[in-house]
């Protein structure tokens, strides 16, 4: 489950974005199939977190795209002690047409 806000501005062929999500496991468990965390569940509550995304997408030229990413994540209480902390993130794609 995953509920979700989001806010922002759309330009000719551009945008940026303001995504908010809130994670939650229907039922509590000790690890998350596929996930590269370095921190373990506790297994006793379901809640995973929140994050916010402020997503840049640049399209204006013709063979020239840029998207820019940055995320900051809050541990939720299935992180046990490591509830509250944060966790940031940052990606950078260029794509060029030949």
């Amino acid at each position: 489950m995953c509920p979700r806000a989001s806010a922002g501005h759309r330009g000719r062929s551009s945008s940026l974005d303001l995504v908010y999500h809130s994670y939650r496991l229907v039922e509590p468990a000790s690890s998350l199939r596929n996930a590269r965390l370095e921190v373990a569940l506790t297994g006793q509550n379901g809640f995973l977190g929140e994050e916010i995304d402020l997503v840049l997408a640049l399209e204006e030229w013709e063979r020239f795209e840029l998207d820019v990413i940055g995320s900051a994540f809050r541990a939720g209480r299935a992180f046990g002690e490591a509830q509250d902390e944060w966790s940031y993130a940052a990606f950078l794609a260029v794509r060029v047409a030949f």
